[in-house]
């Protein structure tokens, strides 16, 4: 790999030598010719000291993308790490003074009117216990703050097929929606999914599809931020609010029963196990921690499961009795 090499000058220079200068992206853009088909191009970084001067990294273009970051040089490594670490402190530090509880994220009591005495009474908002409310959760209002923020727009590339296989008059029970965060040069910075079953809203597709966008939107959000240590995401603690415990039950009663009447285990411990592969297959602990979001989609999961445990056991009783 030939050598990077580093030059410095102030942005007014790299204009006057002929290069358009996109600040609009991250990093910045050095660039002669066509926007997306530039003659020559360099990557520019703010430099954070004092914000004015800028290190404009010029490379082949060959090497303009490097597969392994830990293959860049040492002094370009350690720029962008310190470059990156900076911005994002600062990112931290706009959303704690910019984003407005109650609007943009919020809190739920999430403890069930048994286990809190104001709850009972119908007064949870009083209730200063900690651990009885949930933690914050990024409302789409926030995400969309974030994202206008920094220059970023969502966009949603399997919508179309929904929209056309409505139009087509196909039955739709599932959406699953993919979201790619763009800046402004069209780079996709960050992905997130969003789910819901049309069932769930009563049948009501277009309100399927705004909750689909809605909550892939805020996975994205999340994931580009790194932002998991400010917020969650789980949208349907909001509905449940106080009932989280009473629906976690129904939903176990209902797996449960579920495999019991299945007739493919002949002990508890057996269903118990089932049941442990149900959650472990979605990423939980315990049956009893799957949100409302994915409890439609994982009944279909389980009984396509067990139709098909039932059907593999039923060939293999066949050919025993050849």
């Amino acid at each position: 790999m030939s050598e990077v090499q580093v030059t410095r000058m102030t942005k007014s220079e790299a204009e006057a030598q002929g290069f358009t200068v996109d600040t609009h992206c991250y990093p910045w853009l050095a660039y002669k010719g066509a926007r997306f088909a530039p003659t020559e191009k360099f990557e520019i970084e703010p430099e954070p000291e004092n914000g004015k001067e800028i290190s404009v990294i010029s490379m082949p273009e060959s090497e303009m993308t490097v597969t392994n970051p830990f293959d860049m040089a040492p002094a370009v490594f350690k720029q962008g790490l310190q470059i990156r670490k900076l911005n994002r402190d600062t990112l931290i530090e706009w959303i704690r003074s910019a984003l407005v509880e109650g609007i943009d994220y919020g809190r739920i009591h999430i403890v069930a009117k048994s286990k809190c005495e104001l709850a009972n009474k119908g007064r949870a908002a009083e209730c200063k216990e900690d651990h009885h409310w949930s933690k914050k959760i990024l409302f789409q209002p926030g995400a969309q703050k974030i994202c206008g923020m920094l220059g970023i727009t969502p966009r949603f590339p399997s919508l179309k097929d929904y929209e056309k296989a409505a139009v087509e008059g196909t039955n739709i029970k599932n959406i699953i929606l993919k979201c790619e965060l763009t800046n402004a040069a069209g780079t996709i910075v960050a992905e997130g999914v969003g789910a819901r079953s049309v069932e769930k809203e009563y049948g009501d597709l277009n309100k399927a599809l705004k909750m689909s966008e809605k909550s892939g939107h805020i996975d994205a959000t999340l994931k580009m931020g790194g932002l998991s240590e400010l917020f969650t995401q789980d949208e349907d603690a909001i509905l449940r609010g106080e009932d989280t415990e009473r629906m976690a039950e129904e939903h176990h009663l209902v797996f449960y029963n579920m495999v019991k009447d299945s007739g493919l285990f002949d002990s508890e411990e057996k269903i118990q196990r089932q049941l442990s592969n149900l959650s472990r297959a979605v990423g939980k602990e315990s049956i009893t921690e799957i949100p409302l979001s994915m409890f439609d989609l994982c009944k279909i999961q389980l009984k396509k499961g067990l139709d098909a445990l039932a059907a593999k056991r039923k060939e293999k009783s066949g050919d025993g009795g050849k």
